[in-house]
């Protein structure tokens, strides 16, 4: 929607390999991606689980096209074939949908630690890391190297800047 001038500016979780020379860029936060369970689960109690263990489990993934599922799948690609080995329940098109399904019992997942602070502060969920696998991503704040910015974006942008900075 940023090239194609629908929006001034963006975020987006994913840039990936062969990023569009048209895009600037700017990392704006740091986030890490942790497996969630309900808060009834057997693992509830734990701080973290091996990789097999996981492929065991009911899961539910985010859609295709996702950062979610992209940095999942590159983190996890070293341990198994493809996020098709798991044993997939539901697929489902964002963080709020997934959260809903693993706190209905529906099965777990993998997503971020930010989208699920509500959740953990409320009891609702358990996070837990995957032994010897540290799933960081960044955000980035991206517009169109070719456009002129607005006002508003350049001031959002310079708010951004300095935000970083504490």
């Amino acid at each position: 929607m940023v090239l194609d001038g629908q929006l001034h500016l963006g975020i987006v979780g994913f840039i990936g390999d062969h990023e569009n020379p048209n895009i600037q860029a700017m990392k704006v936060w740091k986030d890490e991606l942790v497996v969630v369970v309900p808060k009834r689960h057997k693992w509830s109690s734990r701080d973290e689980v091996e990789v097999d263990e996981i492929i065991k489990e009911p899961f539910i993934i985010r859609e295709r096209g996702s950062g979610t599922l992209r940095v999942m799948e590159q983190y996890l690609k070293d341990h198994i074939k493809s996020s098709d080995q798991l044993n997939i329940v539901a697929t489902l098109g964002s963080s709020t949908a997934v959260k809903e399904g693993i706190k209905s019992g529906l099965g777990i997942s993998i997503i971020s630690i930010k989208a699920i602070e509500s959740e953990l502060n409320a009891g609702l969920v358990s996070a837990l890391k995957i032994k010897g696998i540290r799933m960081v991503r960044y955000f980035y704040l991206i517009w169109d190297k070719r456009r002129s910015k607005s006002p508003a974006s350049e001031a959002f942008i310079k708010f951004i800047e300095g935000e970083k900075g504490l």
